[in-house]
């Protein structure tokens, strides 16, 4: 359990998200009209179509960038300076931010394939996490 850092609040767009993430489950939203895949969103970016569907995702990933946060921004990631901040690209395409676990920050490399993870916070809100994989 990850303590005192700051939960997301979900928004109309976002609560089945959130409520596949306490499951284990990282869910991605898709089209149903033209099959575009995204997330967080009412409506279709491609389309603008509503009724988007939530489906689970592969989990894999990329990395697409990263910083080493060396400053709290917040009391909750106080302990753990120094600590990544990344953005992924999951495999079916939309990017997020998140951290990289399971590895020293100085080996991250940009396009290293990823495998999500779930961490819960003190609050019990799960999110994902990344770490490493071997591909396959």
């Amino acid at each position: 359990m990850t303590p005192n850092r700051p939960s997301p609040e979900p928004d109309l767009s976002s609560v089945p998200f959130y409520e596949g993430l306490q499951q284990h489950c990282l869910l991605v939203q898709r089209c149903p009209h033209c099959g575009t895949i995204q997330l967080g969103e009412l409506y279709c970016n491609h389309c603008h179509a509503d009724g988007l569907q939530w489906v689970p995702a592969s989990g894999r990933a990329r990395l697409h960038s990263y910083v080493h946060m060396h400053m709290s921004y917040h009391e909750g990631f106080a302990d753990q300076i120094p600590y990544n901040a990344a953005t992924i690209e999951l495999e079916e395409g939309p990017r997020f931010y998140t951290n990289i676990v399971g590895m020293d920050d100085q080996a991250l490399v940009i396009g290293m394939p990823l495998q999500v993870q779930y961490s819960t916070l003190s609050t019990g809100t799960v999110v994902p996490v990344f770490a490493p994989r071997t591909e396959q």
